[in-house]
């Protein structure tokens, strides 16, 4: 959020804004897939696993 306010990025910021929102819920209901990133660029939906280098430390 604080990156899309820097840049004044609407559509970043009314993402951030829905995923604050929704993202709590649909995270404890065991809709949003692991790694995804956030970005109002990404589709909440989409995957994104972390690189091999790091992924050891989110296990």
């Amino acid at each position: 959020m604080r990156v899309a306010l820097r840049r004044r990025d609407w559509r970043g910021i009314r993402g951030q804004v829905l995923r604050l929102a929704a993202g709590g819920i649909l995270s404890w209901l065991g809709r949003l897939p692991v790694g995804n990133t956030g970005g109002a660029h990404v589709p909440p939906a989409r995957p994104k696993p972390p690189p091999a280098e790091l992924a050891h430390l989110c296990r």
